[in-house]
């Protein structure tokens, strides 16, 4: 447990504790729920807590409560008698009441508190808050605090990612890259950095060092890993050239972390390739002719990669729909060709066929009706 002295409540959510769990708890029977909010801790009974768990949890989601419960050496028993009813009372007997939106607003009243305008602004992935990226926002705070206060607050994704300053971030990336992540709006800035977690190949949380599973046994806090401005130089360059309408693409980006073998970026050099297609083709926010787009770029590689053919990235848009239209002709010739795939016919290699005054017409290869 943790001292007496480091015990704080946190102002406006007196309440939450004190409303659910009695001053006089029998420590065998009930955990409560301790925070330190000089230290950023949160603890139930041996569970520790010195990560972000801002994630909502309905009351009937146990996962939280049974990791808890296994820190504890508490085994909670089955269902039994009673149904789910009794089930679900049976972790209030341990953890006390409504644990799961006690233990979310603690977290975000420790993590989140009087920070709350900025974070919302910087540490949002889609409609929730980042763990990691709010994380990254108390290791560096002091200089997204100075960012903001320059009117910089553009580049503040660029100081979560790298955790630098704007002087150190202007010559590790070099006067041309820093002048196009300037120029860019703070959206814009965001889509490009989160899409460069992906690329680096981790997700957020992997940026700061996890210490056994999930963070949830922590005795001290996960450390910040340095991310070098020269590995991520290349990919940062690439990133920028890809509108946004595509990178707000989830189906189109989720694959460029993807490393081959040859320590390539494949998918990347895909959505640098489709990016350079619409914008030729002035279709930058045609959603339907994105995703054909797409399509085109990936059947053509795999017809080419299938029939041992060249092919390019660096090919044009109609060079690929010619090549498309040229592959298609050999790969259903491939698979469907007399001489490859032999099909079994009632009368072989009979083209017409009567029988009890019905006449058919059979086709030896179904690549004829193609």
């Amino acid at each position: 447990m943790l001292d007496a002295e480091c015990v704080l409540l946190p102002v406006g959510y007196d309440q939450v504790i004190s409303s659910n769990i009695s001053s006089e708890v029998d420590y065998h029977k009930q955990l409560t729920i301790s925070v330190d909010k000089t230290k950023k801790c949160i603890q139930v009974g041996t569970h520790y807590s010195y990560f972000p768990n801002l994630t909502h949890r309905p009351e009937a989601t146990v996962s939280l409560k049974m990791e808890i419960l296994a820190e504890n050496n508490r085994v909670l028993p089955g269902s039994g008698g009673g149904g789910m009813k009794a089930y679900y009372k049976r972790y209030s007997d341990i953890l006390g009441a409504r644990f799961n939106w006690r233990y979310q607003r603690l977290n975000y009243c420790v993590w989140v508190g009087n920070d709350a305008e900025l974070i919302h602004r910087f540490c949002r992935d889609g409609k929730e808050l980042s763990d990691g990226l709010v994380y990254r926002f108390h290791a560096f705070r002091k200089l997204i605090l100075k960012s903001v206060e320059y009117n910089e607050q553009h580049i503040v994704p660029a100081i979560l990612f790298f955790g630098v300053d704007a002087s150190a971030l202007k010559s590790g990336l070099g006067a041309s890259l820093w002048k196009t992540i300037c120029g860019n709006s703070l959206t814009r800035n965001h889509l490009i950095f989160n899409r460069l977690y992906l690329v680096g190949n981790f997700p957020r949380h992997k940026l700061i060092e996890v210490f056994e599973a999930l963070n949830l046994v922590l005795h001290k806090k996960p450390e910040i890993q340095d991310q070098k401005c020269s590995t991520y130089k290349k990919l940062l360059e690439s990133l920028t050239l890809i509108p946004s309408s595509l990178l707000k693409r989830s189906s189109l980006c989720d694959g460029i972390g993807r490393v081959e073998k040859d320590g390539t970026h494949e998918h990347l050099n895909e959505l640098l390739w489709v990016s350079n297609a619409v914008k030729n083709k002035k279709k930058v926010t045609d959603k339907n002719f994105i995703d054909d787009t797409w399509r085109l770029y990936r059947d053509t590689l795999r017809m080419a990669q299938r029939l041992n053919v060249p092919f390019s990235c660096n090919w044009s848009y109609n060079r690929i729909d010619r090549e498309h239209k040229k592959l298609t002709l050999e790969h259903h010739a491939l698979i469907y060709g007399e001489s490859t795939r032999e099909y079994e016919f009632k009368y072989p290699c009979a083209r017409i066929v009567e029988c009890n005054g019905f006449t058919a017409t059979l086709l030896t290869s179904p690549f004829l009706l193609t």
